[in-house]
């Protein structure tokens, strides 16, 4: 028989052995960790970044060089589509003069044309309205993503309080309009955003004599402007709320005129330039702000850039608007 020892020996080796198959079979982690059985990279995205057997850029390497010139081709062929559909656009709002005398049809076929341009903007990322988000001046964003920001000008509206503006093309008003409906634009400075009306001298009262409509100067026009508060955040980086703030009318020339006059009477000398009104508003332009603000609606950017930009407002309407090449307000 054994002795005691050697069978307590016997038994620890045959111990041991099992303890080391056991461990042998056994998957290892991270510094020698058992953690269970891994799952292999092609089953756990993530895995990639702890296996050993695969390269760590192995997924941000292309695989060919096919694979760049399919995603140049891709990036080409996108931005001639968004040119085409932008000339559509163009084209269809200046033949139907701003949107004004649309037919149902037209404006339809507009609607199809944004929507598509849409489908090309990925507002999310590009965050149009940075520039009006309340910590805009220390938030970092890219300067050469498209903004809102910027001077632009009215080249189509469905907007009926917009649309309405037209006197001349209105059936209710038997009488000649006192002002023509000029150029519609809208400033975005940070924070504010202007409305502008253009109202101009209306083609008919050129043609009467100047002692009964003074003025000498045909070009005169007067600015309207609806001053708003503009806001917007980054978890909605495509919508901005406006904010009421005040009012302001005043006339200008078709040109800058920065007037130097030394006369003794300037608002005489104005008024015999421009005519009554638009004289009285160049010296005294008027400027309403008052002590309370009230909300007016918001928009959302469907799609901008350098040179164009489509928003819809909160009552569904939309406007399309290009960026201005030179200032006129």
């Amino acid at each position: 028989m054994l002795s005691f020892k050697m069978m307590t020996w016997t038994r620890c080796c045959c111990f041991l052995l099992s303890m080391m198959v056991v461990l042998e079979n056994m998957p290892q982690g991270v510094n020698g960790f058992v953690i269970g059985r891994s799952a292999s990279p092609t089953t756990k995205p993530h895995a990639i970044l702890f296996s050993s057997t695969l390269p760590m850029n192995d997924a941000l390497v292309p695989e060919s060089e096919d694979d760049n010139n399919n995603i140049d081709a891709a990036n080409v062929a996108m931005r001639q589509l968004r040119e085409e559909i932008k000339g559509q656009i163009l084209s269809l709002a200046a033949s139907t003069e701003r949107g004004f005398e649309a037919a149902p049809s037209e404006r339809d076929q507009m609607k199809d044309l944004i929507l598509d341009l849409a489908d090309t903007f990925d507002g999310a990322a590009a965050e149009p309205a940075a520039p009006y988000y309340e910590d805009a001046e220390i938030r970092y964003y890219d300067d050469d993503k498209p903004t809102l920001e910027g001077s632009w000008t009215l080249v189509y509206t469905d907007a009926p309080d917009i649309t309405g503006l037209d006197a001349g093309n209105s059936k209710l008003l038997p009488l000649p309009p006192l002002a023509q409906l000029g150029r519609i634009g809208q400033s975005c400075k940070p924070p504010y955003i202007t409305n502008v009306i253009e109202w101009i001298k209306p083609s008919w009262a050129q043609k009467l004599p100047s002692f009964l409509l003074p003025g000498e100067d045909t070009n005169a026009r007067i600015l309207q402007k609806v001053v708003t508060e503009a806001k917007a955040v980054p978890s909605r980086p495509t919508q901005v709320d406006l904010t009421l703030v005040g009012l302001d009318i005043t006339a200008r020339m078709s040109y800058d005129d920065d007037d130097d006059d030394t006369s003794e009477n300037i608002l005489q000398e104005a008024i015999k330039e421009k005519g009554l009104l638009a004289g009285f508003l160049k010296t005294n332009p008027l400027e309403l702000r008052g002590p309370l603000t009230t909300p007016f609606g918001k928009f959302t950017i469907l799609y901008v850039d350098d040179e164009l930009r489509i928003i819809r407002t909160y009552q569904n309407y939309v406007t399309i608007n290009t960026r201005n090449k030179e200032e006129w307000f």
